[in-house]
């Protein structure tokens, strides 16, 4: 396990592991009664590898989208972050990774760094978690980036699952039913 953390953290700092992109579809914007709500959604890509005993540990990538979603009203806001991406691991097996944050936070503060959970499933292996924190930058009410920021930590951990359908029953299909505060 040692090598694997070391590989990880190479590979944390050298690729600069990150969610953030280019802001590409930024008008959702929601007011009701006393909160403000705006929607933002734009491009990312992780760099990964599967930590289980059986896979290959070389390192891959995924792409995809993040919708993120930040809500304030006078006492508190919430980050909500959902990121899905589909790649091929390092043997070209196809990956799906499905990642979800979702946090109370002090408004009007720019910059926050919020838990977040994943489950990534790597077909003809077992699937894996990944947890950690994510570095969220929100601008005039708007997430415009979203950065993985494993330095405080994080857990990355082979799964008993090898069910396609894993992410699906964790996320309850994310429906932002937290966020309504």
């Amino acid at each position: 396990m040692p090598s694997t953390k070391r590989h990880f953290i190479a590979l944390a700092c050298g690729l600069v592991l990150s969610l953030c992109g280019t802001l590409t579809a930024a008008n959702g914007q929601e007011k009701e009664k006393n909160h403000r709500s705006q929607v933002s959604t734009f491009p990312g890509t992780v760099g990964m590898m599967n930590p289980c005993p059986t896979a290959d540990h070389g390192v891959f990538f995924v792409d995809g989208t993040n919708v993120a979603r930040y809500r304030e009203n006078k006492d508190h806001a919430t980050i909500h972050i959902r990121f899905l991406a589909k790649g091929l691991d390092s043997i070209g097996q196809p990956v799906k990774a499905f990642l979800h944050a979702n946090a109370q936070v002090d408004p009007g503060v720019g910059v926050y760094e919020i838990p977040f959970e994943s489950i990534w499933v790597d077909k003809g292996s077992h699937n894996f978690e990944f947890l950690s924190n994510l570095q969220v930058t929100v601008v005039n009410g708007r997430v415009t980036s979203a950065n993985i920021f494993p330095w405080d930590g994080y857990t990355l951990q082979c799964t008993d699952d090898t069910d396609a359908n894993a992410a699906d029953r964790r996320f309850n299909n994310d429906k932002d039913e937290d966020d309504k505060n």
